[in-house]
């Protein structure tokens, strides 16, 4: 049973698509995330680099499986756990980005607008108080994700093999 279990685990991390983001505050590189998307769910985390944890220490797991979602995070020790409501009104560029990635695009509803203007997706979230505009640019592959809110963050799609 072991071993078909093990089969099924690989043979789904194959069939998926990985992406590593470098995050940028100012012209700062502070942090990387990495995204694995499948047909059926997807899997993000990110952290804050170890050589900037002495300012702030942010960490987080993603998990999306059939629209069910569960975020965990550590901020400056706290550990939290978000149900979805809770994640589109907190971090609702983590779940807007893995729609992305898997459908190539983000439809709209009660909880954010979306507009696009030439190569960029445009997204307003309407309940969340932390971020006001998220800019998604790139037309299948976002090569960069803009996250205005208190402070601007940018995710940089990198281009090497680096892993988390």
């Amino acid at each position: 049973m072991k071993k078909v279990l093990v089969l099924l685990i690989f043979i789904s991390f194959v069939f998926s698509k990985t992406f590593h983001y470098d995050v940028y505050v100012f012209f700062f590189r502070v942090g990387e995330i990495k995204i694995q998307v499948d047909k059926d769910k997807s899997y993000a985390e990110g952290r804050t680099l170890k050589s900037m944890r002495w300012l702030y220490s942010y960490d987080f797991k993603f998990y999306e499986n059939r629209g069910e979602m569960k975020l965990y995070e550590r901020e400056k020790g706290k550990v939290r756990i978000f149900g979805k409501e809770k994640i589109y009104e907190k971090k609702p560029w983590i779940p807007l980005l893995v729609e992305y990635l898997k459908t190539g695009k983000v439809s709209g509803n009660d909880l954010f607008k979306v507009k696009r203007e030439a190569n960029n997706l445009i997204v307003i979230p309407l309940k969340s108080k932390r971020v006001k505009k998220i800019v998604i640019k790139g037309k299948e592959i976002p090569k960069e994700v803009v996250i205005y809110g208190k402070i601007k963050v940018k995710l940089k799609l990198r281009n090497d093999k680096r892993t988390l």
